[in-house]
């Protein structure tokens, strides 16, 4: 495919994934260069502010969120390796920003293109096999974020299930 054709899109690592788990921040690129992403990282991100915003902390959360809305206002899509991260972004900013009109309007721009990671491979790229292989079995707990207000539901498992070799326990 061209490489104007091609799905473009910025990664949102998240915190977490940056300081405790780099590897999943490198494995979901690899994941979408190879699907065919034109895949951007917008270097000036940080946290989503979820830690400070479920602490009461709202100025400062609303600072994160605020550097968040700037750094992605102009991706196609941002896919982000988290429910809770991409929960915060596309619900509770908007209950961050209730009481400011104009940033609460770029979060209505922003909010609908945000997607957990798994969300964006069925949901917005049309994949269910990525082609992955495990020897062994492993256990699947869906996040309350993902289930409850983001309402991902069967995608993690669809991919799961695809997974040559992999034994899903419930």
């Amino acid at each position: 495919m061209p490489n104007d054709q091609r799905t473009k899109a910025a990664l949102f690592a998240t915190c977490i994934v940056d300081e405790f788990y780099p590897q999943v921040g490198v494995s979901v690129v690899r994941v979408l260069r190879r699907l065919g992403v034109d895949l951007s990282y917008p270097p000036d991100q940080t946290c989503c502010g979820q830690p400070l915003y479920n602490s009461g902390f709202t100025h400062q959360a609303q600072q994160l969120a605020r550097r968040v809305l700037t750094s992605f206002s102009g991706s196609q899509y941002v896919v982000v390796p988290s429910g809770s991260c991409s929960a915060m972004i596309k619900v509770f900013y908007q209950d961050l920003f209730r009481d400011d009109p104009a940033t609460l309007e770029q979060v209505r721009q922003l909010g609908p293109r945000v997607y957990e990671f798994s969300q964006f491979l069925v949901d917005v790229l049309d994949v269910q096999d990525v082609e992955a292989g495990h020897s062994g079995s492993v256990t699947y707990h869906p996040s309350c974020h993902l289930l409850r207000e983001i309402e991902v539901r069967d995608q993690p498992r669809m991919l799961l299930n695809s997974v040559g070799g992999l034994e899903l326990q419930d």
